[in-house]
């Protein structure tokens, strides 16, 4: 019996048959929850590309269908018809389609709309609850799985015809302005905005600061003033260096011009006209630490065939020379239209489509042009005065030999009239940018 005890007990000391046994019995839990958690993320991963897939379909859509119908509101029904290509309908399955908008990431222009798609999906949750996971729906049975995209519309292009440089509260005031008529205009201010009477009947009016006041009344569109922060550069400062430095030797005794007088390329100090002036031909007259005297006569551009024809009146001077009113008058005027806005084609000169140019780098200074009793402007092209608080009383209108153009940019602007809008202006103009329907975030 003892040798049989002994044989036996030495087979089954060295029998290892059925050792893993137990191993898998430590290791099926863990074993299963990679297998699962492999399998279900794996899953997960599926929809989430999925809701991802769809979520930029349906932004996009929405922002290229935004308009399509009279409500404009069609973006929403657009951006969930996409989605339910893609199987997901609201409501249905355990999953969320919501299409809204949203506010645009930086840079992306003044009139930009951006359309968010947010959709989410719930995935089923079963071996990974063997390692301890649960889901956030359902019991922890359920996962929400989601994804976002956010698309920014087509933009409405267009040209800023009033554009104030002052950050100031009082950068664009209009007082009392029931004749004004800015439809068709663009009216950007970098600072706040006041308005007393009626509504400027801007296109789009937008500021960086604060609005008071009539201004958001009487839109010409559905797009009333409003709070910007992203505004147009202004891209005419750079033309200062194509005036020479004082020309005059630091003397400015002023002059006079009249009907036979050659048109000399500079004056230095005031200038005052003795007659009727005709400006033929393509002519840029700087004056420097001086202003523009008309009295009662008038400035007036003359065409020829030359596409360069037109005229600039170019004011500078030194940093410390504040110009009160760089033009003025009685009852004479200004009728002139800029190169490449007087209706000949493009104009090659630096000076293309700006009328009157005032050197940046001068004094600060006024300039009121009160209609009535005062001189009167006809431009056609860019009216340019970072350093002017401009008030005008009056209407300024297109010159009697170029487009139906004018743009304002000032330090400041006291609004009671309007200025010509309908065609396109020529120039480094100040441009409200245009988007391209396409996915931001």
């Amino acid at each position: 019996m003892h040798r049989l005890r002994k044989l036996f007990a030495g087979r089954w000391a060295g029998d290892q048959r059925g050792a893993v046994s137990p191993l898998m019995a430590l290791m099926i839990v863990p074993i299963a929850g990679a297998t699962a958690m492999a399998t279900e993320m794996g899953a997960w991963w599926y929809f989430q590309r999925s809701l991802q897939n769809a979520a930029d379909s349906a932004a996009i859509a929405a922002a290229s269908n935004a308009n399509a119908g009279s409500t404009g509101i069609t973006y929403d029904v657009e951006g969930r018809a996409v989605a339910g290509q893609f199987g997901y309908v609201d409501g249905q399955r355990q999953a969320t389609v919501k299409v809204t908008t949203v506010a645009c990431p930086p840079g992306l222009g003044l009139d930009a709309v951006c359309y968010q798609a947010a959709l989410t999906k719930v995935a089923p949750v079963a071996l990974s609850r063997l390692v301890g996971f649960r889901g956030d729906k359902n019991n922890g049975f359920g996962q929400t799985i989601a994804a976002t995209a956010v698309a920014v519309g087509a933009g409405l292009p267009g040209q800023a015809c009033v554009l104030t440089l002052s950050g100031d509260s009082d950068s664009l005031l209009s007082h009392g302005t029931p004749v004004a008529d800015f439809n068709g205009c663009n009216v950007v201010s970098w600072g706040g905005a006041k308005c007393t009477g009626q509504g400027l009947h801007a296109t789009r009016a937008i500021t960086a600061g604060t609005i008071t006041g009539t201004c958001t009344d009487n839109p010409a569109s559905s797009y009333p003033f409003q709070p910007q922060t992203s505004l147009p550069k202004d891209d005419l400062a750079p033309l200062k260096d194509k005036i020479p430095s004082d020309p005059c030797g630091g003397k400015y005794p002023g002059a006079t011009l009249g009907p036979s007088d050659t048109i000399k390329p500079y004056y230095c100090g005031n200038v005052t006209l003795t007659g009727n002036v005709t400006l033929a031909g393509s002519k840029q007259i700087l004056i420097y630490n001086g202003q523009l005297d008309v009295g009662n006569y008038d400035l007036v551009t003359q065409l020829t065939t030359d596409p360069n024809s037109g005229t600039t009146l170019i004011f500078s001077g030194n940093s410390s020379q504040s110009v009160t009113d760089v033009v003025t008058g009685k009852k004479g005027k200004i009728d002139i239209c800029a190169p490449g806005s007087c209706g000949r084609g493009d104009s090659s000169s630096p000076w293309n489509g700006v009328a009157i140019y005032q050197d940046p780098r001068m004094g600060q200074g006024t300039l009121d042009i009160a209609g009535n009793g005062s001189v009167s402007l006809f431009i056609s092209g860019i009216i340019y005065l970072p350093k002017t608080d401009f008030t005008m009383s009056g209407n300024i209108n297109k010159g009697s030999n170029g487009l139906s153009c004018a743009i304002i940019v000032s330090y400041k602007l006291t609004l009671d009239g309007s200025v010509p809008t309908g065609d396109r202006c020529a120039g480094p103009v100040p441009e409200i940018s245009s988007n391209v329907v396409k996915l931001v975030r």
